[in-house]
């Protein structure tokens, strides 16, 4: 999961017309925040990594649920952007998040959180220590994102089937890139078009300038938690308990 730099309340944002916007403590309409998480983070969704043309069309995901939170419902700082599936997910729109230390792209390096790998499979990454990984495994069981239909034409979910589908893509890529056919702005073009960024850092996790690419292109990635080779590292790494 891509590990995001989230705006500060306070700071001013150039939308694409042209128009200065600062970022508020709190909305009129919690929708009235998508410009401002579009412009931050780019038309992905910041779970699963979906991409859309229109980004309009996702969610604020309110990270602390309406329902339980109404305090929260207008408040920068409890929002996020997600797709129908990741908000909705399991009826996510009412459970709380598990723990103050759930990891979440906007406080961990979520990319060190989990292993993405073939066949759409997501999964916590077992090199981390006891408290990272059941934080990281808090952050999945919450989205529910390790949902893997026994069937396509079962599944109502959609995001392991594109993780499937987008991993096959950057391998049959990878193989063109390696190969001296296509250069980086190709695979970038084609990783923006796409969405699941982890699935390309992953599969291109040995070639320094597309993990650079990756890193600088796309909008609201969190530069401290990839080293001068941009290499993942912890992003708090004074915190023993868990540093990610």
């Amino acid at each position: 999961m891509r590990p995001l730099d989230k705006l500060e309340i306070g700071q001013k944002v150039r939308l694409d017309d042209g128009e200065e916007v600062e970022i508020p403590l709190t909305f009129a309409k919690h929708r009235n925040a998508i410009p401002l998480l579009l412009k931050n983070f780019g038309n992905y969704c910041s779970y699963c990594e979906c991409y859309t043309s229109n980004g309009m069309n996702f969610d604020v995901e309110h990270i602390e649920p309406q329902v339980n939170n109404p305090n929260l419902i207008l408040n920068w700082d409890n929002f996020l952007l997600a797709c129908r599936s990741c908000n909705g997910s399991g009826g996510k729109w009412r459970k709380d998040i598990p723990s103050p230390n759930t990891h979440l792209p906007d406080k961990n390096n979520t990319f060190l959180s989990l292993k993405y790998e073939e066949a759409g499979v997501v999964r916590v990454n077992p090199e981390l220590n006891a408290n990272s990984q059941r934080h990281a495994q808090e952050l999945i069981d919450w989205l529910k994102l390790d949902k893997s239909p026994t069937s396509s034409y079962k599944d109502r979910d959609g995001r392991c089937e594109m993780r499937r589908r987008i991993w096959d893509m950057a391998e049959n890529y990878l193989r063109l890139f390696e190969s001296s056919e296509l250069g980086v702005p190709t695979i970038i073009d084609l990783a923006k078009g796409q969405g699941c960024w982890s699935i390309w850092f992953t599969v291109f996790k040995d070639h320094e300038d597309v993990r650079r690419a990756l890193v600088e292109q796309f909008p609201g990635t969190a530069r401290n938690c990839f080293d001068e080779h941009f290499n993942p590292v912890p992003r708090h790494p004074e915190n023993t308990d868990d540093p990610i």
